[in-house]
């Protein structure tokens, strides 16, 4: 638009897997209307039944229009793409469990704070579960 011409993101990433462990991360230098950064990290296992991964991060994004958005793990056909504005910090924990051929179960906690925040901001909490049976 007329009023935001140019928005400019550098977003570089690492990943590494060894016999099923994980470790990735990325860091989002982004120059809009501010300047505005985002920093996560990643790590986890992957196995035939089991998988989880632990991520942590923090942030800084003061205007609205800089927000960030990130890809998070999230159960099956849940779309999870948070934009993240403001100044805080945020984990979360995702794992999936496939019990046998039939039963599969997926959980995920998050949690994202803003103790850094300029306005005060209240903190946000999710849990979800999601149990798949194969008939």
């Amino acid at each position: 638009s007329d009023e935001e011409p140019c928005r400019i993101d550098l977003r570089p990433e690492f990943s590494a897997e060894w016999r099923g462990w994980r470790l990735g991360g990325r860091y989002n230098a982004l120059w809009g209307k501010k300047f505005a950064w985002l920093w996560y990290i990643e790590s986890g296992y992957r196995g035939d039944a089991l998988g989880i991964y632990l991520r942590g991060g923090i942030f800084k994004v003061d205007d609205w229009a800089d927000r960030i958005y990130v890809y998070e793990r999230d159960a099956p056909g849940s779309y999870n793409v948070p934009a993240y504005y403001g100044r805080g910090w945020n984990a979360s924990l995702f794992s999936e469990w496939k019990i046998g051929r039939r039963h599969s179960i997926w959980l995920r906690l998050e949690t994202v704070n803003y103790p850094w925040n300029q306005t005060p901001k209240p903190f946000r909490t999710e849990i979800k579960i999601q149990y798949r049976l194969r008939l």
